[in-house]
């Protein structure tokens, strides 16, 4: 009898000691494996795969929209000494609304502005397929040759080049899409493919521009560059709005008529980035009459919109 219930106690001991030392084991697995998970946690906000909460970035990781800032004032401080006539047109794209305006519905002779109707058709086209950007245009021995269609829409906008233009608008085709677009899009003060308009239709224009639909990023980044980068030649295309920016970024398009002594027709549009501000603007000057031998008036709203910018930012952040 002794000995079986010695070795009955004998068997029960060895079980206790055994789940015992399953408890034990599984208790710092677990353990361990809790930590690991926290560890992985760690490195992962660390690493900023968890971005952390900003005032300035929105659920999605993109900058927030800015503020909107009424330029309305700085415009109607500008055309109290405007020497000629203008009709102007500031749109806050970040915003989506205007920041101000001057005379925006007047009609205006755009001179070079129309090309940009046109160029946009070209891109259009081509990425579409139909049309070849190697096709060629025109011949300028000045230029080394022949000139094809995508050579031609970057001349006519980084230095408004006409032997490109002048046969581009001279095909009936391209012209009467260019002015069932006009038509369609209900830029009821536009004619002539773009060559008369007001400052509120151009701005239209640029919206859409701007949206680039039909247009693949390598050639919008094309056309961009075309607006930036424009070299001095026989004209100085920055001459006017770019050039009372020292901060922004002026993507341009102008056209003008020169008399000799003075210019009867200024035209500025563009695209405006504050690549720090985070602030992007359409803005559109027509002028007439300007009686210099320079366009200080439109350099001169340049200045007077970069100030009012830069300066509206800076008080908003103190």
């Amino acid at each position: 009898m002794g000995r079986i219930i010695s070795k009955n106690w004998l068997r029960l001991l060895f079980i206790f000691l055994m789940a015992f030392s399953i408890t034990l084991i599984g208790g710092v697995a677990a353990k361990t494996l809790l930590h690991s998970s926290n560890s992985e946690q760690n490195t992962l906000t660390d690493k900023g795969n968890i971005p952390a909460s900003s005032d300035n970035i929105s659920e999605n990781n993109t900058p927030a929209t800015p503020t909107f800032i009424n330029l309305q004032p700085t415009i109607d401080a500008w055309a109290s000494t405007m020497p000629g006539n203008a009709g102007v047109m500031i749109y806050d794209l970040d915003n989506q609304k205007i920041a101000a305006e001057y005379n925006a519905d007047e009609i205006f002779n755009m001179a070079s502005v129309y090309k940009l109707f046109f160029v946009y058709d070209g891109y259009q086209q081509i990425d579409a397929g139909n049309d070849d950007s190697s096709a060629v245009v025109t011949y300028d021995r000045s230029k080394g040759g022949n000139l094809s269609l995508g050579t031609c829409l970057d001349l006519m906008v980084r230095e408004s080049y006409n032997p490109c233009a002048d046969p581009i608008r001279a095909d009936e085709e391209r012209y009467m899409r260019v002015e069932n677009f006009i038509n369609s899009t209900g830029l009821t003060q536009t004619s002539s493919a773009g060559l008369y308009s007001s400052a509120r239709d151009i701005t239209t224009f640029m919206q859409i521009l701007w949206q680039h639909q039909g247009i693949d990023e390598e050639n919008w980044n094309k056309l961009l560059d075309s607006m930036l980068n424009q070299p001095i030649t026989t004209y100085d295309w920055r001459q006017g709005l770019p050039a009372g920016f020292s901060v922004a970024k002026v993507y341009d398009k102008v056209g003008w008529n020169y008399t000799g002594s003075y210019w009867s027709i200024y035209n500025d549009v563009a695209f405006v980035e504050f690549p720090e501000q985070n602030r992007h603007y359409i803005i559109v000057v027509l002028t007439e009459g300007i009686r210099s031998h320079t366009p200080t008036p439109v350099i001169e709203l340049g200045q007077a919109i970069e100030q009012a910018v830069l300066t509206t930012d800076i008080n908003t952040a103190q």
